[in-house]
């Protein structure tokens, strides 16, 4: 996943030479590498890319594997104690990741879910998005980006490596495996989407490097079309 390399990369600076608490840079790591798939992703694939199910993929790794590893290690930094009990139990103690294996051993089974299961679940999904965008916007209210005092040297490197860093990975991972023409185009636009607003949501869980999340959110939703444009200009 080319979101790992950014990860890796946040945690060698931010751990490894800056000295940054385990929380903020594991919230460093996803903003560098974590997505916004869903939200973004989908409408992106669907009217730009003419693909729906290119971003699917994307969608499925994040959820069920790049999600609890990264939740297991922030439930492990906010608890303070560390075992395989814990670590293993992780996932089924995060509705996030019950929801989504559920939903995916319902697709690969056939099984139909009943109405009156489903209907609750539609009216939850309906508000999803607008209750996330409300949120982000909560947290954006009374304060600016970048702020002085705030770990702007995480967002700064988180946010190039999101923009710059993931799409260039992209590209040569893509054209290294043969990738061209379309095809090539469509995973370095998929890798140029910004960051996913679950970051935040993880950060406010934890107690931890909220300020980082929200603010590479911010940066590189505002980021994100110019470089697709670019993305466009040089390979469609």
């Amino acid at each position: 996943m080319l979101g790992v390399l950014e990860g890796y990369t946040i945690i060698a600076v931010v751990r490894g030479w800056w000295r940054r608490p385990v929380g903020e840079t594991t919230i460093g790591a996803l903003g560098a590498g974590y997505v916004n798939a869903n939200n973004i992703g989908l409408p992106v694939a669907t009217y730009i890319l003419g693909e729906p199910a290119a971003v699917a993929p994307v969608i499925l790794a994040q959820l069920l594997l790049l999600a609890p590893a990264a939740l297991a290690v922030l439930d492990a930094a906010s608890s303070g104690t560390v075992s395989w009990r814990r670590v293993l139990t992780q996932p089924v103690r995060n509705p996030i990741i019950l929801g989504s294996a559920a939903g995916l051993a319902a697709a690969l089974t056939g099984v139909t879910v009943p109405d009156v299961v489903m209907e609750p679940l539609r009216i939850l999904g309906g508000g999803a998005v607008p209750l996330m965008l409300v949120a982000f916007g909560i947290s954006l209210a009374g304060t600016r980006l970048l702020k002085a005092g705030t770990d702007r040297r995480n967002v700064t490197l988180a946010t190039a490596l999101k923009l710059i860093g993931m799409p260039l990975a992209a590209w040569a991972i893509g054209t290294a495996l043969g990738l061209d023409g379309h095809d090539l185009y469509v995973v370095v636009v998929l890798a140029a989407l910004p960051t996913a607003q679950n970051v935040l949501n993880y950060a406010d869980r934890y107690r931890t490097g909220q300020v980082v999340a929200r603010d590479t959110i911010a940066l590189t939703t505002l980021g994100a079309p110019p470089v697709m444009a670019v993305v466009a200009l040089l390979l469609h």
